[in-house]
Order: C-alpha cells, then sequence, then structure tokens
C-alpha cells in the first residue's frame, strides 16, 4: 500500500502543467453558479483539469445549510469520479466569529471574545464552529486572525484579539486547538491570518506598505504566529516555499525554506548614479532598457544559501 508521500509523488509525476497550476487555484462557488443554482456545464468545463480549492460554498451563496452539504458532496464526487486524476478539492469557509453560513451560529466578534480575557472561551467556540463546517463539508476555516492591531485606523481591528500579543497568542492557540481538534482527520484545519506585520499598514490602510524594524517585527508581531505553531500544532508544509523579492537583511531570518531573488543593487545604484550625472551635466539620457541580472537564492531551512 503506498504511503501519503508516495502517493503525493506519484500523482505529481502524472500531472500536466496545466493540473499542477488548478490545484494551486481556486473558484469561488458563485462562479460555478448561474442564477444562484449551480450550473454543472459551466462547472465541468471549469473544473476539467481539477481544482485545489472552493471557496466558500455557504458563504459565498445564499444557500441553506442541507443545500451547501449536497453540493459540496456532488462537486467532490465530480471531481474524484470525473476528472483525469480524481483529486478531491479542500472547501473552505470563513469562521472568525462562527461559520459563515446562512443560519449558522454567530459568536461575538474576535475582539468582544479577547476582552473577556479568557482563551478557553475561544476554544469552545471553535469546537462548536468545527462540528458546524464538518457537517457542511469545509475542512478549512480561514481563522484565526493572529495580526496585532496598534492602530485604530485599520479598519479590520475587529478581526483581532487586541493591541497585547502575549493575549493575542493565548487566544490564537486556544483558537486554534478548538477548530483543529486533537487530529486534522477529525478537525478543520486552521488558518493564520493575515500576515506579520499586517495590521500596521500606512495610514490604517488594508494592505498598505508596511513600515516596522525587525525588533518590533520580533516582540510584537511575529509572537502570535510562533506560538499558534509551536505550542498548538498549527500546520505548515514542511516544504514550504516562501517566494518574494527582497534582501537578506529580511529573508535570512525566515525558517522555512525561502526563495527570493536578491535585487542587484550595486549595478542600480551605480546606473542612477551615471544617469543623475549625465542630466546635472544637461545631458538627456537616450531612451534604453538595462537589463541587469537578479540572484536567485534558495534557502533550506535555516541551513545554508544556495545560490
Amino acid at each position: 500500500m503506498e504511503s501519503i508521500e508516495q502517493r503525493v509523488q506519484n500523482l505529481l509525476s502524472q500531472m500536466t502543467l496545466e493540473e499542477k497550476l488548478a490545484q494551486i487555484g481556486s473558484f469561488w462557488m458563485y462562479d460555478l453558479q448561474t442564477d444562484g443554482a449551480l450550473d454543472w456545464e459551466k462547472t465541468a468545463g471549469m473544473l476539467k483539469h481539477g481544482i485545489g480549492q472552493i471557496t466558500r460554498v455557504a458563504g459565498a451563496s445564499t444557500l441553506d445549510p442541507v443545500s451547501v452539504a449536497k453540493t459540496a458532496n456532488a462537486l467532490q464526487k465530480f471531481l474524484v469520479e470525473k476528472t483525469r486524476l480524481g483529486i478531491p478539492a479542500i472547501i473552505h469557509e470563513e469562521c472568525c466569529s462562527g461559520a459563515l453560513i446562512l443560519g449558522g451560529t454567530v459568536f461575538p466578534q474576535m475582539l468582544g471574545l479577547a476582552s473577556s480575557f479568557q482563551p478557553e472561551l475561544a476554544e469552545a467556540m471553535t469546537t462548536a464552529i468545527r462540528s458546524q463546517l464538518l457537517a457542511i463539508g469545509a475542512r478549512q476555516g480561514l481563522a484565526p486572525v493572529l495580526d496585532v492591531a496598534r492602530d485604530p485606523r485599520w479598519g479590520r481591528v475587529e478581526e483581532t484579539f487586541g493591541e497585547d500579543p502575549t493575549l493575542v497568542s493565548h487566544f490564537g492557540m486556544a483558537y486554534v486547538r478548538g477548530l483543529q481538534s486533537e487530529t486534522l482527520a477529525e478537525g478543520v484545519m486552521a488558518t493564520a491570518k493575515h500576515f506579520v506585520g499586517h495590521s500596521l499598514s500606512q495610514g490604517g490602510l488594508n494592505c498598505a506598505p508596511v513600515h516596522v524594524g525587525m525588533r518590533e517585527i520580533y516582540e510584537i508581531y511575529l509572537p502570535p504566529f510562533q506560538a499558534a505553531i509551536r505550542e498548538a500544532g498549527l500546520r505548515i508544509p514542511d516544504d514550504i516555499a516562501v517566494v518574494g523579492y527582497d534582501d537578506v537583511r529580511v529573508s535570512r531570518f525566515a525558517c522555512p525554506p525561502l526563495t527570493t531573488v536578491r535585487a542587484p543593487e550595486v549595478e542600480l545604484g551605480q546606473r542612477a548614479s551615471e544617469m543623475l550625472i549625465e542630466l546635472i551635466n544637461g545631458i538627456v539620457p537616450a531612451a534604453s532598457h538595462v537589463k541587469l541580472q537578479g540572484e536567485l537564492i534558495v534557502r533550506a531551512s535555516c541551513g545554508a544559501n544556495k545560490r
């Protein structure tokens, strides 16, 4: 009998480029519907190569819970029986303050929950949320939000557990334990959100640039994520690869394998200086494209760099 790792490698060896791309993609539930009902002609075309995730069968539709469960089962049956490799999808739902389902139980927002200073309530809450999500076929919940809220102008403060990293950490751990249970075979996979430092965006604007030093990152914004992974069993893939455009000053601190492109800073600076001197001397630089070679760096965990 094949192990999980062997099964994964076997599937990967058979997959076309289209099938691999499909597995890192997702469709919203409403993408598969016409006039609020599942459109099988549309669905068959969109899912012909499979799909990695289906977004909010409940939260992005007006279906009642029973209809959601039946629809989720039908979609999984199609993926398993009608696609070449038969890979089921992960169905995910929002669940910050309750499973986002028509008629679902609504709990206090995270900020209100944190004001109780009783993390055990978060675990009890997400134990209930887990049962509702499992009943409709959802195996991933888009929570908890582990952003530390330090700027009240940011419009998502109510989604957080507040401004104190210790409090956020304890509530985050409790939230994850309740949602995931002892094993993911019986639980719902938690999603730590959003990004380290995300809540300190410029001007309080959501997704605006973040200007924060490494000390603040390590002392304030990183601990809740660290605690959820180390102490509550939040799962991250062993071979996770984060791809970015950064320099060693940031990326060298990352412990998962990290792939970055280091900018040719010296060459960029020299070229900019040359253009500036030409302008000062009254010379208008001719329009041209300058190709500078970046350096691909792959870090295996915290080990030595591979160039």
